[in-house]
C-alpha cells in the first residue's frame, strides 16, 4: 500500500516537473506574453497570424500637384537685356510695320519645350500667321550696313527671316521680296533656349544648310534685330547706337532652375 502512494505520489511530481518545462503551446485568441510578436514566430507555433494594422487614413491623405505630361511646355514673354544679362531695357514686341522693338510690355509671347526635360529644345514662336521679321533697317535710308551672310549677293537688311524652321527639314524659301527694303533670302532661323538660364540663342541656315550662330542687337528706337557677328558689324559699321543684347525668357510660371 505504502509502495503504491509512493509510485503515485513520483508519477505526479514528473508530471508535474513535465507540465512546468514544456508549457501547453497556446492556441485560439490566447494573449499571453510568451505569444510571439512576429507571424514568422507565430507560424512556428501553429498560430495565426496578427491582424494587419490599419496604415492608411483619410486624414493622412496629401494633394499633389498633377505629373508633367509626356511633351510639357513653357510659355512666356522674351526680356531684353544688356549684354551680360545684368539689367532688363524692356520686352520684346513687334511694331506695325512689322520688326521687334523693346518696350515696357510685350506683345509676343514664345512656347518651348521644357527645358528641364528636352535641354537646349527648340523655341516655337507662337503669335499667329504673322510674317516675322527680327531685324531692323539699321542706319537710315538708302544703302543701310549690313554683313553677308552667305555671300556679299546675299545681304540682308532685316537681319533675319524668324519663320523657324524645325531641325533637320529644308529652310524656307522666299517668304517675302515685294519690298526692296526687306531681302528675305532663303535663310530660317532655329531658335534654342538655354536650359539653365532660359538665354535664347539663334542660328540662321542657309538653303544649303551651311549655319551661322547669332548675336541680337538693339538700335536706335529700341529696334532689335540679329547679325551674324556682333563685333564684326560693329566694326564695319561704325555705328555708335547699336548695342549688343542678350534675349532671356520670362515665363508665365516660375522655373526654379533660371532663378539667380
Amino acid at each position: 500500500m505504502q509502495r503504491s502512494l509512493f509510485l503515485l505520489l513520483t508519477f505526479f511530481t514528473y508530471a508535474f516537473a513535465a507540465v512546468v518545462a514544456y508549457p501547453p503551446t497556446p492556441t485560439g485568441l490566447y494573449t499571453g506574453r510568451n505569444v510571439p510578436r512576429t507571424n514568422a514566430q507565430r507560424f512556428a507555433r501553429g498560430l495565426p497570424p496578427l491582424a494587419p494594422k490599419r496604415l492608411y487614413s483619410e486624414a493622412s491623405r496629401v494633394r499633389r500637384e498633377p505629373l508633367p505630361s509626356g511633351v510639357p511646355t513653357v510659355s512666356g514673354s522674351l526680356a531684353v537685356r544688356n549684354q551680360d544679362g545684368t539689367s532688363t531695357l524692356g520686352y520684346l514686341t513687334q511694331s506695325a510695320d512689322g520688326s521687334w522693338k523693346a518696350a515696357d510690355t510685350s506683345s509676343v509671347v514664345v512656347t518651348f519645350r521644357n527645358p528641364v526635360v528636352y535641354p537646349g529644345s527648340r523655341v516655337e514662336l507662337n503669335i499667329g500667321s504673322l510674317h516675322l521679321n527680327l531685324g531692323a533697317w539699321v542706319g537710315g535710308s538708302g544703302a543701310a550696313p549690313h554683313i553677308g551672310l552667305e555671300d556679299t549677293s546675299k545681304k540682308v537688311d532685316f537681319a533675319l527671316s524668324a519663320l523657324t524652321t524645325p531641325q533637320d527639314t529644308p529652310p524656307i524659301k522666299d517668304v517675302d521680296r515685294s519690298n526692296v527694303a526687306r531681302k528675305w533670302w532663303a535663310e530660317s532661323t532655329i531658335f534654342w533656349v538655354d536650359d539653365a538660364t532660359g538665354v535664347i540663342r539663334a542660328t540662321w541656315r542657309n538653303e544649303n544648310w551651311s549655319t551661322y550662330d547669332l548675336d541680337f542687337m538693339m538700335g536706335p528706337d529700341n529696334v532689335v534685330f540679329a547679325v551674324p557677328d556682333a563685333a564684326l558689324y560693329l566694326t564695319t559699321t561704325g555705328l555708335s547706337d547699336v548695342t549688343p543684347v542678350t534675349l532671356v525668357v520670362v515665363p508665365a510660371q516660375a522655373q526654379p532652375q533660371w532663378e539667380k
